[in-house]
């Protein structure tokens, strides 16, 4: 589908600056036909090449012969992936509710000379006539499940397309929270390090509170509480301000060189960019702002943050993360299990996105 959708339960999982958040935030603007862009396709091809699809086909065994189904491909570009992994046998079926989508799919997979490629336009209301035509050995779903209708019935449907050993997939955001104690692992050279902040830096005038109470209070383990509480409101008042990654833009939109991402980092970052120019985020008013776009700010301020000072917060494979599943997720989960499915494992696909895979629950 032609959308990227963080809802605002997703994003925010609790807390006094989760509250806050709510009460200026509006929701995200219901489902309507999108206007199919050249930045649309550049944000979703981004966004698959730096996604971990490759070692998904592999461990779920994709090979040539199989029926794909991808629901709601937008650009496709998943679905030209799965094409070539087949190598032009099988079929990849590539849905998606906007027409202009599907035509650019149709006339791409012939560019590209996938022969086992399908475009088909579907009804966005219920499981769509056309799917119940085939029988699929992997049904793929990438940031759609918040747009679905009825979706325990609509999961309970699609489970009976797939064949017994077939595979339901599906791709969301991880949930984003504010920042907590735990995130922080060395608050005393943190302290150190962000007092020493000049005017001209982008966390300066957040921390003033901090740089106060250095001066009025003893660093000490008794004191240590506070300045870790401290650091974490001001990170989190970094993370809620739509403004704050201007800062780091050079002429042109492009981040500034002393930007210290990884490599996955960056792409997701740069896919994340192309969001802000293409919705006109850098000119709109903060009060105007819906959950959408409070998630994709939210994601890029979090990278921001982890970049600089990474070193003193939480170690593990996502120390930009809380590694809790927030409310979409849970619920998601929740309806795959009502619906018959059980949760098989799970994959980090992409910065800050996980895949979810889902077999039928009578199968070992």
């Amino acid at each position: 589908m032609c959308f990227a959708f963080v809802s605002i339960a997703a994003v925010l999982s609790g807390g006094e600056d989760a509250n806050n958040l709510k009460k200026t935030v509006n929701e995200a603007p219901p489902l309507q036909q999108s206007s199919f862009s050249d930045k649309l396709i550049q944000r979703q091809s981004v966004r698959a090449m730096n996604s971990n699809i490759p070692r998904l086909m592999d461990d779920l065994g994709i090979k040539p012969g199989m029926s794909i189904l991808d629901v709601g491909a937008g650009s496709g570009q998943y679905a030209y992936l799965f094409a070539r992994r087949l190598r032009n046998t099988g079929a990849v079926y590539a849905t998606d509710v906007d027409p202009g989508a599907v035509e650019y799919v149709k006339k791409e997979g012939q560019r590209q000379k996938l022969l086992n490629l399908y475009s088909v336009l579907v009804t966005k209301d219920g499981v769509d006539p056309f799917y119940e035509k085939h029988r699929y050995d992997l049904i793929f779903l990438s940031h759609v499940y918040v747009y679905l209708q009825d979706r325990i019935e609509y999961l309970r449907r699609m489970r009976g397309l797939l064949t017994d050993n077939g595979r339901f997939v599906a791709v969301y955001m991880n949930g984003l929270a504010p920042f907590t104690d735990e995130d922080i692992r060395d608050i005393d050279n943190l302290v150190k390090e962000l007092v020493q902040e000049t005017p001209e830096s982008p966390f300066y005038k957040y921390f003033n509170e901090l740089r106060s109470k250095t001066v009025s209070l003893p660093f000490d383990d008794a004191t240590k509480v506070e300045f870790r509480k401290t650091v974490r409101e001001g990170f989190n008042k970094i993370l809620y301000d739509p403004y704050f990654c201007k800062s780091f833009l050079v002429k042109g939109g492009a981040l500034n060189k002393d930007v210290a991402f990884t490599e996955r980092e960056k792409k997701s970052a740069q896919w994340l960019l192309i969001f802000f120019e293409e919705e006109g985020l850098f000119n709109k008013k903060r009060e105007d702002f819906h959950s959408k776009e409070f998630g994709i700010v939210m994601t890029l301020n979090r990278l921001l943050i982890g970049q600089r000072f990474r070193r003193y917060l939480r170690d593990g494979e996502h120390p930009y993360l809380t590694g809790k599943d927030g409310y979409w997720q849970n619920m998601m989960k929740e309806d795959f299990k009502k619906a018959g499915y059980r949760l098989e494992r799970q994959y980090d696909f992409a910065p800050f996105e996980t895949a979810a895979v889902f077999v039928k629950a009578d199968k070992e």
